[in-house]
């Protein structure tokens, strides 16, 4: 098979020893790199070393760690999932595929032989996670609470000859 790929698989599961001996026994002992547990200062050092995001989680899906990824514009291979899908925007980002190994790898095989698709992905992963930046994700907020005060102060808040319900974070702030 030669050293085409490499896959590096970071995190110490309950199935760390068993994937080591089956990538033995496939002869693709060399290509996979099995980092262990690595501190989270650490992971983006990592993901910036890759070229993709292969992630087949089904319980660990709060799309954190995909956003991560996406930072290091790595475009990302996942299984559907809740939290994958607020993410991962098919064909822009990456991919997301059913629960089937073939699908699955076949999504993973597009971004090493495809390169134009790649670098596709790669500048829409980088573009989505640049979306949650915190300084972005402040912008909206102040955008979205400067529309709630606008509309507190418009004709559509009064409904029936009654004021209607004041949404709680507003009395928070003691706007309304």
């Amino acid at each position: 098979m030669g050293d085409c790929f490499r896959i590096l698989i970071i995190g110490d599961g309950t199935r760390k020893e068993t994937l080591k001996n089956l990538a033995e026994e496939l002869g693709i002992g060399r290509q996979i790199v099995f980092a262990g547990r690595v501190p989270n200062a650490e992971v983006s050092h990592y993901l910036h070393a890759a070229d993709g995001f292969l992630f087949a989680s089904k319980s660990e899906t709060q799309g954190i760690v995909l956003l991560e990824a996406m930072a290091a514009g790595c475009p990302v291979v996942a299984v559907y999932a809740n939290g994958v899908v607020d993410v991962v925007s098919q064909g822009k980002n990456g991919f997301m595929t059913r629960e089937e190994e073939e699908e699955w790898a076949s999504a993973a095989a597009r971004l090493m032989t495809e390169p134009q698709l790649y670098q596709k992905l790669s500048a829409g992963a980088a573009e989505t996670a640049s979306l949650y930046k915190a300084e972005t994700v402040a912008r909206e907020a102040e955008h979205q609470y400067r529309k709630m005060i606008e509309r507190r102060t418009s004709p559509e808040w009064e409904y029936s000859g009654r004021q209607l319900p004041v949404p709680s974070f507003l009395r928070l702030f003691k706007i309304a």
